[in-house]
């Protein structure tokens, strides 16, 4: 690999991890916020939003502390990819059931889910 490319693939990675930590750390910080927000997708019981919730933050929070360090990138990888396709499959299903709900992107309740 070139130095070139290197550089922009630890670039990336950093880009990638600093996203994931404010995600992370915004929904910690506002978890009941970010369960309604998961209460609203209609894809589970609506008892398992706060545990989803929790789980979802402290994986991204995972995530993240891994991009950012460059430990543990054959796992991180694959979850960070895990969770970038379950919130397009969520936003999806909403979008092809024709609602109109909140993203919770970066704990905003006001945007709301587009293409």
């Amino acid at each position: 690999m070139s130095e070139m490319a290197g550089y922009v693939g630890q670039s990336l990675q950093l880009a990638l991890g600093t996203v994931f930590l404010v995600a992370a750390v915004t929904k910690l910080r506002g978890l009941s916020r970010f369960a309604v927000t998961l209460r609203e997708f209609k894809l589970f019981p609506k008892a398992l939003a706060g545990p989803v919730a929790l789980s979802v933050a402290v994986v991204e929070l995972g995530v993240a502390v891994s991009m950012l360090s460059g430990r543990l990138l054959e796992l991180s990888l694959p979850t960070m990819s895990v969770l970038l396709v379950a919130f397009a499959v969520a936003v999806g299903v909403n979008l092809l059931k024709g609602r109109a709900i909140s993203c919770g992107c970066f704990g905003s309740v006001a945007e709301q889910i587009s293409p």
